[in-house]
């Protein structure tokens, strides 16, 4: 069920490292609890930045973000696993940052999900880019956060995979309410996993906003045609 209230939302948001040089400008988002959300643009348009100063990971130069920080996982494009631990204790390192419990079914459930069970003791090292990929996110997912960010997560599987893991992410967001934001570069994955799909524009470092409604073809239509000029 999606809460009127946002859980995450900026005002006028900009951000730069250099004065001369923004990468984020007046940037107006609203997120409620239970919205699903694609962030969409070329390389280089600031889009894994955005992300970072939605999460807090970095500080805004201008304008207002409120969110809860405690609230939100983060699953970067570096899938940021420890080599010295196993599979499964990397997966279960984030629920006990968070002092989260979870029952051995809950971790059943994502290991089999993700096709994980045969991995549990293998080393990091040993893993391929998309296994990495796949222990990443099931850390996450175990964590319990509320607001999940993921930052082209996707980009290492192989298309089989993806369209499991896309079944997988929809089914759990919707039984759980969780929010997912989401950056790629992939309009067709945005349009799978996302209910509102939001283009940073490169040109001028600001959003556009679709409502992403496959009864409203027109609609996807044009997010489609915006898209392709864009690139």
């Amino acid at each position: 069920m999606l809460s009127a209230i946002p859980v995450l939302e900026t005002q006028h948001l900009e951000f730069s490292y250099h004065p001369s040089q923004p990468i984020l400008h007046d940037i107006n988002l609203s997120i409620r609890q239970g919205d699903r959300v694609a962030i969409i643009g070329n390389s280089g348009s600031g889009k894994s930045t955005l992300l970072k100063v939605l999460s807090g990971a970095l500080s805004a130069t201008k304008g207002c973000i409120i969110n809860n920080p405690d609230d939100i996982g983060f699953m970067f494009q570096d899938s940021c696993l420890l080599p010295w631990l196993n599979v499964i204790d990397n997966i279960s390192m984030g629920a006990r940052i968070k002092k989260q419990s979870y029952q051995a079914s809950e971790l059943d459930t994502i290991l089999e999900k993700l096709n994980l069970t045969k991995l549990t003791n293998q080393k990091i090292n040993k893993l391929s880019g998309g296994q990495k990929q796949r222990v990443a996110l099931a850390r996450l997912l175990l964590a319990k956060t509320k607001i999940l960010f993921l930052d082209e997560s996707f980009s290492s599987l192989d298309i089989v995979i993806k369209e499991k893991l896309y079944q997988y992410i929809l089914q759990i967001t919707k039984q759980k309410n969780l929010t997912l934001v989401l950056v790629t570069h992939d309009l067709k994955e945005a349009l799978k996993l996302a209910d509102k799909v939001v283009i940073l524009n490169e040109q001028t470092k600001s959003l556009i906003a679709y409502d992403n409604n496959h009864t409203r073809n027109n609609e996807v239509d044009a997010l489609t045609q915006h898209y392709q000029q864009l690139n």
